[in-house]
């Protein structure tokens, strides 16, 4: 590994050090540091620098966080992940990660960076739960730096995972559930109906959404669940996702038979119909 250095200003140095090639250009890539003090000094900072550089502390190239978090994505779309995937990445990307580090270059990335942002995140008021969620989309998106040889090291291997505990849910009673229907069978029967059916069946809201008739087996008392309805990001339109598998039964709990047997009700309108994410049947 070469290492060279030059005098600037009097009593100004620039050590600087290669540190192999940049894959997509093929060009030789270096690192630098100024730094103020005598000659003898000034080599020891270029002997220090050159021992780091392997060990991923400095090297790096000169592309930003942004522009390897929007490769990220383009990376997940062509690989085919679910849309609700890229969705979810996306979304974490412009709303933390870019404003926070979009400006910082992968050289000058370290684990404080990553540190102060969950700090910032914390005191904003996200639940540790989201901000470990960040941590998650760094982790991810700098390993695939590391496999595209832009970063010797990721930071976030060397930063503070933040902890907590998911918050506990305390799913609502079979008497307040049916007190909401019955209160909104009043304003809005069609979404009583989807109500009902989602509380009767554990379906997910997606799941809901792509119920159709030939869905309902009544003699059977059963419904089947072959697709579901997913939204990428709020400007587009609905994706239709599908994908194969065998049909499963599950039982309706007993609260909830007890929930659903204290009113009557006709079965859902037809939602919008598109193929599938799995197959699964419900039996009430």
């Amino acid at each position: 590994m070469a290492g060279t250095m030059r005098e600037g200003q009097s009593g100004v140095w620039e050590p600087r050090v290669r540190v192999g090639r940049d894959p997509p250009t093929g060009k030789h890539r270096q690192i630098s540091r100024t730094f103020k003090g005598t000659e003898r000094q000034a080599s020891k900072a270029l002997a220090k620098l050159m021992t780091n550089a392997p060990e991923g502390s400095h090297a790096g190239g000169n592309k930003t966080v942004k522009e390897l978090l929007g490769r990220r994505i383009d990376h997940l779309e062509a690989r085919g992940r679910t849309p609700k995937t890229i969705d979810d990445s996306r979304s974490i990307t412009r709303a933390r990660l870019e404003p926070a580090l979009g400006r910082v270059t992968l050289r000058q990335l370290t684990p404080v960076h990553l540190d102060d942002l969950y700090l910032s995140l914390l005191g904003a008021g996200l639940s540790p739960v989201y901000v470990c969620h960040c941590h998650a989309a760094l982790s991810t998106v700098l390993r695939q730096a590391v496999k595209w040889d832009r970063i010797d090291r990721s930071p976030a291997d060397r930063a503070t995972r933040p902890g907590g505990m998911p918050p506990e849910v305390g799913p609502p009673d079979a008497d307040d559930i049916s007190r909401l229907i019955a209160t909104e069978e009043k304003v809005g029967p069609d979404m009583a109906s989807m109500l009902f059916v989602a509380a009767t069946t554990a379906c997910r809201r997606g799941e809901l959404c792509g119920l159709r008739w030939p869905d309902l087996d009544i003699a059977n008392s059963t419904v089947t669940v072959r697709r579901s309805i997913l939204r990428p990001c709020p400007s587009s339109s609905p994706t239709e996702r599908e994908s194969g598998g065998e049909p499963r039964m599950q039982g309706r709990s007993p609260r909830a038979r007890q929930g659903a047997g204290r009113r009557s009700t006709s079965t859902p309108r037809t939602p919008p119909s598109s193929p599938c994410s799995g197959r699964r049947r419900h039996r009430w």
